[in-house]
């Protein structure tokens, strides 16, 4: 599977993921939008989602997943990961 993770900078949620996704070394590309000061950017944002949020996480170009906890437990799932535990859950709310 190849993965594409659309976020920003600024958006402690994208950073859950990267983290995610670093940690488990799952390969990805990421894409970084700066919607908030580029209206390029806010354009390219709005093509790719429907609730105008990131981060986006694409599977192969084609399925899009939204929203980090959507994200990671797609990865989890996808990868076959040990499921999160509540601590975990609690570490990720503190990132």
């Amino acid at each position: 599977m190849t993965y594409t993770l659309i976020t920003s900078d600024r958006s402690p949620f994208g950073r859950i993921c990267r983290v995610f996704m670093l940690a488990h070394k799952i390969n990805f590309e990421l894409r970084l939008l700066n919607f908030v000061d580029s209206p390029k950017d806010a354009l390219s944002l709005a093509k790719e989602t429907p609730i105008n949020k990131v981060p986006i996480l694409t599977i192969d170009g084609k399925q899009k997943v939204f929203d980090s906890r959507v994200i990671i437990n797609c990865l989890i799932k996808g990868h076959n990961l040990k499921p999160i535990d509540l601590e975990e859950e609690n570490i990720i709310s503190a990132i």
